[in-house]
């Protein structure tokens, strides 16, 4: 074996090594993860593509251990236990990389205790005994106050939280919950890969690097690795934060981790195909006489089979001028760059445009370095220039690339604005449910529209079964006493994260689409207690009309560029975290939205219920207010009702009726449909 192939093979093995030591310290973030169960956590998170619906985005299991997201724009994810009992001790395990693990056991605040693996190790405890909140870890036994056993709830603070075990059990000591996360390792395939392309890295770097000097070797094998080392620094929880601050909402930390290790190798192809090419450049003048006929053949063929009218059509035009500038300038020299161009155009033929673009300007660039000892003799000058044409090509062959690849969606500078992913596409409201009874072309077509957040719509609570919400529930009862020949139609407009003053500035789109009798809204929590900005809803929405008004004029050209875009959202200053925030919607702003949908519901004929969501005694307080604005419309108004939800859940506890602070439980959807439609059957004679 010659001594090259040898050093190769040295290379590979040493690359092999590292890579998979690599995979074993940081592969977790290149790892797809697995979603949490659902059968035993109920995930709420602060979007409904968050939990378990995108592995990754919200908590999730890898690296052997139950990863609690926290987010970078709102608060963590919260995990509740789903068992049956009364959660009264809970044993935690903790990763040594985790964040601070919030657990509530009990009643809040009393309940809320922050752990650390720094300080208070890996073994935690938390038990009630004798009214009493006991916490034993590496500090010893502490008696942290007075609480009563109620519900359990999981979350993080300053970094996500990562659990490797944990226990629930109930008062007489009995196993609620029991669950080690051990099984959810790196799988072999992420090692297999790792210990692969481990050794391919290494191989290439030393065909790139051998031949050159040592300094000249050293030099060129740093600043082609350091992009992927790069990539591996990156802190583990880092990749959520950087997707959430780019917006890329239909992206996963894996993915973005993903990404960004294959761009950091680019450098290093072109290097490679570089070097493999050159000898193709010492045949000056070998080129067959047909060359430049089938190559503007081909290019003919790039813009007939793959043109499009799309505005990056003019930078493929002058791209495919751009060799035929240096012919014009020594026809011996770009012989050979016409020869070895013909794979940029077949890239583009079977890629298209604009992807092909990126790819073809990238194979240039290579041929143009791994020939520059020939075209530093021979044209000088004009190899100098077509490198820095198609290094500047980069620019827009990239913005192409990105436009029309995934990262096309989201950056959208007119709609980018810090809001959570559910509150996307609030101008277009969609009914969540629809239920109808009667004959069909009766005599009389009733229609009930109910619009309001997660609470109306049920998909924290009982997603899977929309017929469980108090929505459908009191269309259920309504049916039964409708009179012959007439038919009802109940539409569900609930949806995470709606308000008010998303429901104002859309009321007119669902009267057009359900023409209904009488509106009913169940609103409240996210008004008032959703206090995330520093801004409300309002001015956030002013701050983003003002946006898209500077992205329309001569002044955001630049800013509509993806790449611009971007750079500007990565490392643009964040809100202040320990800035004062304040209700999404506050009185004055609901009390406005309130007289706005009357004023829309009254010019349909319709009449409008008005409704305050219920939730936990500790949070009603704060609705009180809210629930005066409310009566205060219905009396100025005769079209207008108000229901107060309390006298629907007299009588019965919290934890009968809700599942957390506000989501009803299947009981609670009974209660409070069954209290909607006695309400309602009046107003749809």
């Amino acid at each position: 074996m010659s001594p090259r192939w040898l050093g190769l093979l040295i290379a590979g093995l040493l690359g092999a090594l590292l890579g998979r030591g690599l995979v074993h310290a940081v592969g977790g973030v290149f790892v797809t993860p697995s979603p949490v169960d659902v059968n035993v956590w109920q995930v709420i998170s602060p979007g409904l593509q968050g939990g378990a619906l995108h592995p990754g985005r919200g908590s999730h299991y890898v690296d052997g251990t139950l990863v609690i997201t926290n987010h970078l724009f709102f608060r963590a994810d919260r995990l509740v236990p789903k068992v049956n009992g009364v959660p009264n001790e809970i044993r935690l395990q903790l990763s040594p990389r985790s964040g601070t693990v919030e657990a509530l056991l009990g009643q809040p605040p009393a309940g809320m205790v922050h752990l650390h693996p720094d300080t208070h190790g890996h073994q935690i405890t938390m038990r009630i005994a004798e009214g009493r909140l006991v916490l034993e870890s590496a500090q010893g036994r502490q008696i942290l106050g007075t609480v009563q056993p109620e519900r359990l709830e999981l979350s993080a603070q300053d970094r996500s939280a990562r659990i490797e075990q944990v226990t629930v059990l109930d008062a007489a000591g009995e196993v609620l919950l029991e669950q080690n996360y051990a099984r959810y390792g790196l799988p072999s395939r992420a090692l297999h890969a790792g210990t692969l392309m481990g050794a391919v890295f290494a191989m290439m770097m030393l065909f790139v690097c051998t031949g050159r000097g040592r300094i000249r070797g050293l030099v060129l094998g740093g600043a082609l690795s350091a992009p992927v080392a790069a990539v591996f620094v990156v802190a583990q929880d880092a990749w959520l934060p950087l997707l959430e601050r780019l917006y890329l909402v239909d992206w996963s930390p894996p993915e973005l981790s993903r990404t960004a290790l294959g761009l950091s190798v680019l450098p290093l192809c072109v290097a490679v195909v570089a070097r493999v090419i050159r000898p193709a450049w010492s045949r000056v003048g070998a080129a067959p006489r047909g060359l430049a006929g089938l190559w503007a053949g081909l290019a003919l063929v790039a813009l007939v089979v793959r043109g499009t009218s799309s505005p990056w059509m003019a930078g493929a035009l002058l791209w495919l001028v751009l060799p035929w500038w240096l012919v014009k300038k020594d026809r011996d020299s770009a012989l050979p760059w016409l020869a070895l161009d013909l794979v940029s155009l077949g890239l583009v033929v079977v890629i298209g445009w604009p992807i092909g673009l990126f790819v073809g300007t990238l194979w240039r660039i290579s041929v143009l370095v791994g020939g520059a000892s020939v075209l530093a003799t021979r044209a000088p000058r004009p190899a100098v220039d077509s490198l820095l044409l198609l290094t500047l090509a980069m620019l827009p062959a990239t913005e192409a690339a990105v436009r029309s690849g995934p990262l096309g969606a989201p950056w959208d500078l007119t709609q980018l604005q810090e809001e959570r992913p559910s509150e996307r596409g609030w101008r277009d409201p969609l009914s969540s449910w629809t239920g109808q009874c009667g004959p069909d072309g009766g005599a009389q077509q009733l229609s009930l529209l109910v619009a309001g957040g997660s609470s109306v719509g049920g998909a924290y609570q009982y997603k899977d079964d929309p017929t469980a919400s108090f929505v459908a529930q009191a269309h259920e009862r309504l049916c039964g006493s409708l009179s012959t020949g007439v038919a009802l139609t109940t539409h569900n407009y609930g949806r995470g994260n709606r308000d008010t003053f998303t429901i104002s500035r859309t009321i007119q789109t669902m009267l057009d689409r359900t023409a209904p009798d009488v509106v009913a809204l169940y609103v409240g929590v996210n008004d008032l207690l959703a206090s995330q900005y520093p801004m409300t809803r309002k001015q956030r929405e002013q701050v983003r009309e003002s946006r898209s008004a500077a992205v329309r004029g001569a002044a955001g050209l630049a800013r509509r560029l993806h790449l611009v875009t971007g750079l500007w959202l990565a490392f643009r200053d964040l809100p202040d975290p320990g800035a004062r925030s304040v209700p999404d919607v506050p009185l004055p702003d609901a009390t406005e939205n309130f007289e706005a949908i009357a004023d829309a519901v009254r010019a349909r004929g319709a009449t409008l219920i008005l409704m305050t969501e219920h939730t936990r005694a500790e949070q009603a307080r704060r609705l009180s207010g809210y629930r005066q604005v409310q009566q205060q419309l219905a009396q100025k108004r005769e079209d207008v009702v108000f229901l107060d939800v309390r006298t629907a859940f007299a009588g019965r506890t919290d934890e009968e009726m809700l599942v957390d602070q506000n989501h009803l439980t299947r009981l609670g959807g009974q209660r409070l449909g069954a209290y909607l439609a006695q309400a309602t059957q009046p107003l749809l004679q």
